[in-house]
């Protein structure tokens, strides 16, 4: 629905329009860039005022008073900008920044009754300051939403997968550190004598458990898959592929052979922990290499069914597919030693 919104929107934009009215049109097609400049601006000093531990939750007549005054003014005059950009903005075009104009509305009203009560209290309410944190972390969603609205606004920045798959380790750890420690709280507040001996079990049990899960290869395999898929547009970083596809062939493993580095080298490729090679010898495909995997005596017959399926259609067969809807395998029959290998 965006993608067919945002077409609409762009066709509407494109349509004929007077002669005379060509230029006007064009100068109205997005709001002036000054606004955009100053609504950063004052995000900035927003986020840049005095927090309570810089500055007492009361209020002495002092400094403390101004501050307050002043993050009051940055919220109201954020709201008029908001409104400024969102009136001045074409109406065929309010689609692409409504999520942005919610968003930092929304932001801004928030700071205003905060700065508002602080200033009639003579006080900041803490619980309130607790909760502005999470108000603007509420708030990324809409403008991510309107930036891939906006496909102008992208910038070209490049950020190395592996910084991605690092930073989304630590956001699945805190995350699961932070529920842990919840359900342990839960544990000592209502276990009585030995609540706080359940707790410390508890921590400790969840620890080793993020130790084992980080420690694993099919998590971290996992983990960069659903990075590839969900956070770049091209599968692979081809450069950094290359790189490690050569290191791998290169003759530094000497009890590893060329079959198996060339299995390894695959199976880097599509995080993949174990694999093997067969190669056609007259008639039949015999077992040449393996890596991670027992060793297997059988043979395939060339002119058989899994031969003659991979060399016509060149698929990679997903096993489980297979198994569960065979008409999309075109009927192929799967071989006993292939259905043997629980690892397959």
């Amino acid at each position: 629905m965006a993608n067919a919104n945002a077409e609409n929107q762009e066709t509407l934009l494109s349509a004929p329009v007077g002669a005379g009215s060509a230029a006007s049109a064009a100068s109205r097609a997005t709001a002036p860039a000054w606004l955009f400049v100053l609504v950063g601006t004052l995000l900035v000093a927003n986020l840049a005022l005095p927090t309570p531990a810089a500055v007492p939750l009361a209020a002495t007549g002092g400094n403390e008073g101004l501050l307050f005054a002043a993050g009051l003014g940055v919220a109201i005059l954020g709201l008029v900008l908001v409104e400024q950009l969102y009136r001045r903005t074409p109406e065929l075009a309010r689609w692409g920044i409504k999520p942005l104009v919610l968003g930092l509305g929304g932001m801004f009203v928030f700071d205003l009754f905060l700065f508002s009560e602080a200033m009639l209290f003579k006080r900041l309410d803490p619980d309130i300051w607790a909760a502005r944190g999470i108000v603007h972390a509420l708030v990324i969603p809409l403008v991510a939403v309107a930036t891939a609205r906006n496909t102008a606004w992208t910038i070209d920045l490049h950020v190395s997968r592996g910084v991605v798959l690092h930073s989304t380790a630590l956001l699945v750890s805190g995350v699961y550190l932070l529920a842990m420690a919840a359900a342990g709280y839960y544990i000592r507040f209502f276990g009585g004598s030995w609540g706080k001996m359940l707790q410390v079990a508890l921590v400790f049990a969840a620890l080793l458990l993020l130790a084992l899960v980080m420690f694993s290869g099919q998590f971290r395999s996992r983990l960069r898959v659903f990075v590839s898929k969900h956070f770049f547009s091209y599968r692979f970083d081809y450069r950094e592929e290359w790189l490690r596809f050569t290191h791998t062939l290169s003759p530094r493993a000497p009890h590893l052979g060329l079959h198996e580095l060339c299995i390894k080298a695959l199976g880097d490729l599509v995080e993949s922990s174990a694999g093997a090679l067969w190669m056609r010898e007259g008639d039949v495909f015999r077992h040449a290499g393996r890596w991670n995997l027992p060793e297997r005596h059988e043979t395939e017959p060339g002119d058989g069914p899994l031969a003659v399926f991979l060399e016509r259609t060149g698929w990679v067969i997903d096993l489980e597919e297979c198994k569960r809807a065979p008409e999309r395998c075109d009927g192929l029959v799967l071989p006993g030693w292939l259905g043997a290998l629980r690892e397959a």
